[in-house]
């Protein structure tokens, strides 16, 4: 008779590259960094600008060999970039200023994605 022993694996959650984001999930992770937080005067400015660009257009997408992606309007940019196993950060952009940075961890990731 042969002994079978069962081992449980530890999975390991990684996020290796975000060009697979749809629009609507960007717009998602943009609307909860907007609302779920408070900031000053100068950065919900700078939020009402952007969300009003990447609703209202003109606006597009494009993917980067470093496994990120950027949202584009006319004046402000959005770049999700992977952390592996940290999550990913976004990074907000008013030309080449980065007004906003949010890290979101692997947990708050696939709970906003389910």
């Amino acid at each position: 008779m042969i002994n079978v022993i069962e081992t449980p694996i530890d999975y390991k959650y990684e996020i290796k590259d975000c060009r697979d984001l749809n629009r609507m999930e960007m717009i998602g992770f943009i609307s909860c960094d907007i609302m779920g937080k408070s900031h000053n005067e100068s950065t919900m400015n700078h939020f009402r600008n952007l969300f009003r660009g990447i609703t209202e257009g003109p606006w597009t997408i494009s993917c980067n060999p470093d496994n990120s992606i950027r949202y584009l309007t006319e004046d402000y940019a959005i770049k999700f970039t992977p952390l592996d196993s940290d999550g990913m950060v976004i990074d907000y952009y008013y030309g080449e200023l980065n007004f906003y940075t949010s890290i979101w961890n692997i947990d708050e990731v696939e709970d906003a994605l389910i």
